[in-house]
């Protein structure tokens, strides 16, 4: 199971979002951010969770208690 020291800050703040229902897009503009560097990031964090969707990595990451 991975710890929340593999993720990046930027990492855990773009979980955080996607568990509040935000699309990549709305993560960019709260972020600065292009849409495609977040959705890198995602695919990264499902990858790291061994997950397939971006639903999966947020209850895992509140599971673990990486994010609240």
């Amino acid at each position: 199971m991975p710890s929340a020291s593999i993720f990046s800050e930027r990492e855990k703040a773009i979980i955080a979002l996607i568990a509040e229902g935000l699309s990549d897009r709305t993560i960019g503009q709260k972020l600065n951010l292009s849409p495609k560097t977040i959705n890198y990031h995602v695919e990264n964090i499902k990858r790291n969770f061994g997950v397939k969707t971006r639903i999966q990595a947020a209850v895992m990451a509140i599971r673990l208690g990486i994010i609240d």
